[in-house]
């Protein structure tokens, strides 16, 4: 995975006045740009009509890290320092975010009579988190606030790479409608990671950063052996994570803003805290396949989703764009003759921004 990322910047006026946090001009390309996504599977087919399999598989690429840039602010509220201007996008350095996860499915499945089946899956998953350059959000901490500013948050950034471990499951439903139509349904819980100590001062309700679960609804169309075309409506839903679905907005009413809040638990790491503010997303996706022969398969796709963010929530953002739409894809399958198959897919998404 290649992604390529920036973010540009330039003088709003502020300059770090009126209890602002400005975030310097400048034009930053993120050095974080390639993602090893590795994936692999199997299956065993039992008896009464019935298999198991396991598939583990990865998701990286969540997150930049942005050299240079910088801000203006101060950083003690009402203490000795005044407003001075930092080196890096928060004024603490390189801003970066790594957030990777590995996942494992071990699933049961059944078939009932020759047109429905039905499985279940327990997902176990690792999801590793390292963030550093935030530094500078420390005034608008629940830690700070509490007490006067008299604690500097310690939990906030630079706390290095913290790994969480959790389960979910999953359930699924084919039914093969007719002798070329079938339709899909699944369903993944929540998955339930545990507060991420290490940046308790940063992500809302002290460090919870849980996976969230999600809906899937496909149809699928076989006119030929050897061709299908599918079509699968997904929704997932981002805004029943606090970190990630909290407006950045709710920071205004951090008494560390200085504008006159009272609620410390919209501070950052507060039941209530600032997040990403991302919404729930639906995604849209479009594939066909056709065998070719006995040991080739080729493969194409697209699939197109909403922005999970929006223009007013950018500058918390910074270190988790993600703003792909439209993704297209095309992969080859190989069979073996041991049973096993190799397959190759490649995947481009066009150029997206949020202004």
């Amino acid at each position: 995975f290649m992604p390529k990322r920036n973010y540009s910047t330039f003088f709003g006026g502020n300059n770090g006045q009126n209890n602002s946090f400005s975030v310097g001009p400048g034009d930053i390309d993120s050095t974080e740009d390639l993602f090893l996504l590795p994936e692999m599977a199997g299956t065993h087919q039992l008896q009464n009509d019935s298999a198991v399999a396991w598939a583990f598989y990865t998701r990286a690429g969540i997150g930049g890290s942005y050299p240079g840039g910088s801000a203006t602010f101060d950083p003690d509220a009402d203490g000795p320092l005044g407003i001075a201007t930092y080196p890096g996008t928060y004024g603490d350095g390189t801003a970066s975010l790594e957030l990777t996860q590995g996942l494992v499915d071990l699933t049961w499945a059944r078939k009932t009579r020759d047109k429905l089946s039905y499985g279940f899956s327990a997902v176990l998953a690792a999801q590793s988190l390292k963030v550093s350059g935030l530094g500078g959000f420390s005034r608008y901490t629940e830690t700070f606030s509490a007490s006067n500013g008299a604690l500097l948050p310690q939990k906030l950034s630079g706390n290095g790479k913290q790994v969480k471990y959790g389960a979910g499951f999953k359930l699924g439903l084919h039914w093969l409608m007719t002798d070329t139509f079938s339709a899909g349904v699944m369903y993944q819980t929540r998955i339930n990671l545990g507060a991420y100590s290490n940046y308790a001062d940063l992500f809302a309700d002290r460090g919870d950063l849980d996976i969230p679960a999600w809906f899937k609804l496909g149809i699928s169309w076989r006119p030929v052996e050897q061709f299908s075309f599918s079509v699968d409506v997904q929704k997932i839903w981002y805004s029943q994570i606090d970190a990630w679905g909290n407006s950045f907005a709710n920071i205004y009413e951090c008494p560390g803003t200085g504008w006159g809040g009272s609620q410390l638990s919209n501070c950052l790491g507060g039941k209530n805290g600032a997040g990403f503010g991302w919404k729930n997303v639906p995604v849209y996706s479009f594939g066909a396949s056709w065998d070719v022969n006995n040991v080739w398969t080729l493969r194409a796709g697209m699939s197109i989703g909403d922005q999970p963010v929006v223009f007013y929530e950018n500058t918390f953002n910074i270190p988790v764009i993600n703003l792909t739409e439209a993704h297209y894809t095309a992969g080859v399958s190989r069979r073996l003759s041991n049973c096993n198959e190799w397959s190759l897919a490649l995947m481009y998404s066009e150029e997206e921004s949020l202004e």
